[in-house]
């Protein structure tokens, strides 16, 4: 079982503070994020032989699918990169598929919860970090250069509605740079992780999405103009329910029906 002292829903029973949110250390703010309903996003094409990814994700538990893919459709041989997500068969568990690497044994499936994933490639193997914790069965892995149509929530051959259902926010990709997971987060006086601005430098094929720009979900504001193309959401109506920008984001974490709590008899 992964450690839960680090979980958003634990930080309430810490330090609740006023409103949603950790309480009074929630990090470096972040205001939105984008609710991917069977949505994907598709980047220009990367190619690297040492990177980072680092992002944030919420979703529900019955979650299943990828969180991205490097190198075209799944059936791809060569370089290619899946990282997925299945709550339904095996309880919340990450595969990273790179040529038949294992499952995690940590379990991740708390739909209340923001999870901050970073992956980092160093030139040969493959680490892997989930709220500032290395997972020690996805770490190590070889691995190899990745070239292809950066897809996230899906491949590049999923059809738009049968993607992921997940909510994300803060997507960065660091070309040539194998980076620790502090770059983008740290501990707070309570032992919670939360998120940090990254500082550093891109290179060429980085990239960084905030999704704040409603009529731009894409939009790449690293400053390398490396823009994807966001299809599925609805972005126009704000009254609408099916309206996919979201307050919800790791700094200001709002309630979530959770079914991991009971429901207290009357």
């Amino acid at each position: 079982m992964a450690d839960f002292s680090q979980w958003w829903w634990q930080a309430a029973a810490v330090d609740p503070g006023p409103g949603p949110g950790p309480g009074p250390d929630p990090g470096d703010p972040i205001g939105q994020s984008l609710r991917f309903r069977g949505a994907k996003m598709l980047g220009p094409s990367v190619s690297s032989s040492t990177y980072t990814v680092s992002f944030w994700v919420k979703e529900p538990m019955e979650a299943i699918g990828y969180y991205f893919n490097v190198g075209e459709a799944v059936t791809t041989i060569g370089s290619n990169l899946n990282v997925n997500y299945n709550a339904a068969s095996v309880a919340g568990q990450i595969s990273l598929t790179n040529g038949g690497a294992p499952l995690s044994t940590e379990r991740y499936r708390d739909p209340g919860a923001w999870y901050h994933h970073v992956l980092n490639f160093d030139g040969s193997t493959i680490g892997y970090w989930i709220n500032g914790e290395r997972v020690n069965s996805l770490a190590g892995n070889a691995g190899s250069p990745h070239n292809g149509p950066f897809c996230i929530n899906g491949t590049p051959a999923t059809p738009t509605g049968s993607c992921h259902v997940a909510t994300y926010a803060v997507w960065y990709y660091i070309d040539g740079q194998a980076l620790e997971p502090t770059a983008f987060g740290r501990y707070n006086t309570a032992g919670v992780w939360v998120p940090v601005n990254y500082s550093g430098t891109y290179g060429t094929n980085g990239f960084h999405l905030d999704f704040a720009d409603p009529s731009n979900l894409g939009k790449d504001i690293s400053g390398n103009g490396n823009d994807f193309t966001a299809t599925g959401f609805e972005t126009v109506d704000t009254s609408s329910p099916d309206y996919d920008l979201m307050q919800d984001s790791p700094t200001q974490n709002w309630a979530t029906l959770n079914p991991l709590t009971e429901t207290p008899s009357i």
